[in-house]
């Protein structure tokens, strides 16, 4: 599976869409980031910790978004960054494309790739995690 990352706005935030939020440093403080992706299986994941939320959007009002089982709605402001993940074919993968892939190494430790996510440079012009 390959995916890319791109730059997105929150009218890409819908009801029924798939988030991945990072949640603010308080229970109460805006989002940080939510990631908008396509459905795996006809379902989206969904988990909860203090840090990161990720479900569905039952609801959107204002700067509240509402994410299945939940226990609050989500809070968005203008610090809040948008990104959208999307399936896309191994050939979006160019040279001085910034790349995140999973897999296992085999014995010649190569990366057998599992999953590879095309990811945006980050504000300086690296790529994250360089």
């Amino acid at each position: 599976k390959v995916f890319k990352v791109s730059p997105a706005e929150l009218p890409d935030v819908t009801v029924g869409s798939c988030v991945d939020v990072q949640r603010g440093t308080a229970p109460s403080a805006a989002a940080k980031r939510i990631t908008v992706s396509a459905r795996g299986n006809g379902k989206c994941a969904e988990a909860s910790t203090d840090k990161r939320l990720r479900g569905q959007v039952t609801a959107i009002n204002g700067n509240s978004v509402t994410v299945a089982n939940a226990p609050s709605a989500i809070t968005v402001d203008q610090k809040t960054t948008y990104l959208k993940q999307e399936s896309v074919s191994a050939l979006a993968i160019t040279q001085g494309s910034c790349l995140s892939a999973s897999g296992s190494l085999d014995p010649g430790r190569v990366l057998q790739a599992v999953s590879a996510t095309i990811v945006p440079p980050a504000a300086n012009g690296l790529c994250p995690g360089v």
